[in-house]
């Protein structure tokens, strides 16, 4: 007899366990009961069959003992960096005056001269007032650059940082912001030229970071450069070495020791990576690129010992929370979606961590770091709003989840409240501060869907609604811009609002965004369509939601126009022309033939992807 391996039958499996693809799916699997090494469903569908007893589920309880433990441990590097000598204090606003006591502007001006980029030429005391006025208004809020006295100094030392200042500064400034709109496409020719040798520089970091935190102007997302800014600006931190700032000598050739302000800097601009990959990272709805490793976790570590600015530091303690919480709620390896089931005692632990954070930071809290923690916060709120995510049982009686609807609210109309009060500022916002008062509009909109019809609660829902439209209308340059395409679909989807919900939101309904329960409105739950982009998912299922409904309605006006052009057009369609963002606002009547023309059409989704310069060329040639 024939002992040998070929001869041996198949290993089964242990009675009672599924295949990795059944379990899943969640459905019954015979691999344990039959000869093959497959079950019949892998075998019927060409599924590639591997034993599921090698995967293990990690159970809530874990999940948040090892949360804890990581806190626990961040929590004992606080207290051990407390008790340590305590470094000199140090004053980044002391130290950008202090640095060059022999610096005058007279003696930067005899040092400057013209510069040119493409079509633009710029003379030395113009170049100055621009960078003046970018240190004065725009640097504050998020300062990676060196002091003004420094920057000055080798102001034309990498020609992409000192375009990229001059065209951020162009925008809001009073006498030169005829240029800003000169200047966009040579300054992404020059951002995009990866042969240039200056490309590689410690400076172009800086300069991309900044066009990541002060975008250009775009029409759909797709078209925003920002992410391939962000990631070149990431792989050549890691090239020159910043995730291990006080190392450089190991990642340049030559250099001898180590210098406190070249130090600083490479610091600066490696929590910028950090604080940039993770706004991102947030708006696209994918995992942070960036890992908080010993640089970052350090900084955190030392709160009021850390010679970072403050608002760069507490942007840090802020991504830190937030990646870690969308990490745990968006992105669990056991989900097809990425989504943890039953996220309300994630939620609740990381909303308290958060709260946590805020209060063990100093009073110096500006207001855009409160709309960075406010947009956090309800991006965490956003995953127990799921109600896939519980069982049928839960969906009218968990108390928890009624809480967390009230503070999602409560914090949707606190940020709007913020910008409000600094109405003259937000012009100067960085894009994660005007995306705070976007995520707070579609969250207010999500909740106001759910809210009782005719309630109070929903009265002010629909309030913070036409206040964030309003806001981010004040950012919009052109009308299709970002910001313009933000408000059409958002006062469309809130003219519909305005209606009795159950009949005025069909399309809606139908594509799956909100679903209407047996026990009639007022469950704490929605039903997204768009599952897997973490916090993201209410926005692009939002957005969608609108863009489908939409197209919805001018498919139905051809078919209208088609069975009686002469008198049903005009009649039938008056309200799809009172509730449509179809319709240019300057344009007063609606011809025939726009609805017809697919080119005009402000939501045209059938048309080609456009590249980046193609966009713009679009956008200002259509505005």
């Amino acid at each position: 007899m024939d002992n040998g391996p070929a001869s041996r039958p198949a290993k089964r499996a242990k009675k009672g366990s599924a295949c990795l693809h059944c379990r899943h799916m969640k459905l019954k699997c015979d691999l344990a009961t039959t000869a093959s090494r497959s079950c019949t469903r892998c075998t019927r569908t060409g599924k590639n069959c591997s034993d599921g007893q090698v995967y293990r589920r990690t159970t809530n309880k874990q999940r948040l003992d090892t949360l804890e433990n990581e806190f626990k441990r961040m929590q004992q590097r606080m207290e051990a960096a407390n008790t340590l000598t305590p470094l000199p204090q140090y004053s980044h606003e002391a130290s950008e005056i202090n640095e060059w006591d022999d610096w005058t502007e007279e003696t930067a001006l005899q040092n400057m001269t013209s510069q040119t980029l493409e079509s633009v030429t710029l003379q030395g005391h113009e170049i100055l007032a621009l960078i003046k006025e970018f240190y004065a208004t725009l640097h504050p809020l998020f300062p990676i650059l060196p002091s003004l006295p420094d920057f000055i100094k080798t102001y034309n030392a990498n020609r992409l940082l000192l375009w990229t200042v001059i065209a951020v500064a162009c925008k809001e400034s009073a006498q030169y912001t005829h240029l800003y709109v000169t200047l966009v496409d040579p300054v992404r020719r020059l951002a995009g030229d990866l042969y240039n040798t200056q490309s590689r520089h410690f400076e172009t970091i800086q300069a991309l970071l900044l066009l990541c935190i002060w975008p250009f102007p775009f029409q759909q997302t797709a078209h925003d450069p920002s992410p391939m800014y962000c990631g070149l600006a990431t792989q050549l931190s890691y090239q020159l070495g910043l995730h291990r700032p006080n190392q450089h000598m190991h990642w340049e050739y030559g250099a001898t020791g180590s210098n406190y302000r070249v130090d600083l800097q490479r610091r600066k601009a490696w929590i910028g990576c950090f604080v940039v990959n993770h706004i991102i990272s947030t708006r696209l709805g994918t995992p942070s690129a960036v890992q908080p490793g010993h640089a970052i976790l350090l900084e955190i570590a030392k709160i009021s010992t850390s010679e970072l600015p403050a608002p760069l530091l507490h942007y840090a303690h802020i991504a830190y929370v937030g990646m870690k919480a969308l990490e745990a709620l968006g992105d669990d390896a056991s989900s097809a979606t990425g989504e943890a089931k039953y996220p309300i005692p994630l939620v609740t632990t990381f909303d308290q961590k958060l709260t946590t954070m805020r209060e063990s930071l100093s009073s110096k809290w500006s207001s855009l770091a409160e709309a960075f923690f406010l947009e956090t916060k309800l991006q965490i709120l956003s995953f127990a709003l799921d109600e896939d995510n519980y069982p049928d049982s839960m969906l009218a009686v968990d108390l928890s989840a009624l809480t967390i609807y009230d503070r999602a609210s409560t914090a949707s109309q606190r940020v709007l409240e913020l910008a409000a009060m600094e109405t003259s500022e937000t012009r100067y916002w960085p894009i994660f501060a005007k995306h705070s008062s976007m995520y707070a509009t579609i969250m207010a909109f999500r909740l106001a869907c759910i809210a009782q019809p005719g309630s109070s609660q929903q009265a002010r829902l629909q309030q913070t609604i036409l206040d964030g439209v309003t806001l981010v209308k004040s950012w919009s340059m052109f009308q299709k811009d970002n910001f313009g395409r933000f408000c059409s679909h958002m006062e469309y989807l809130s003219r519909k609002l305005g209606k009795n919900q159950k009949e005025s939101l069909p399309t809606l309904w139908s594509m799956g965004s909100w679903q209407e329960k047996q026990s009639g409105f007022g469950s704490p739950f929605y039903k997204p369509a768009v599952k897997s982009r973490m916090a993201a998912n209410i926005t692009y299922d939002t957005i969608w939601a609108s863009k489908h409904a939409i197209l919805e309605e001018e498919q139905k006006s051809r078919v209208v126009y088609i069975q009686d052009p002469d008198q049903s057009l005009r009649a039938g369609l008056a309200d799809v022309h009172h509730v449509s963002p179809m319709r240019s606002a300057d344009v007063p009547g609606l011809p025939v033939d726009f609805l017809l023309d697919d080119n005009a059409f402000l939501f045209n989704e059938s048309s080609d992807i456009m590249n980046i310069f193609e966009d713009w060329e679009n956008l200002v040639g259509n505005s």
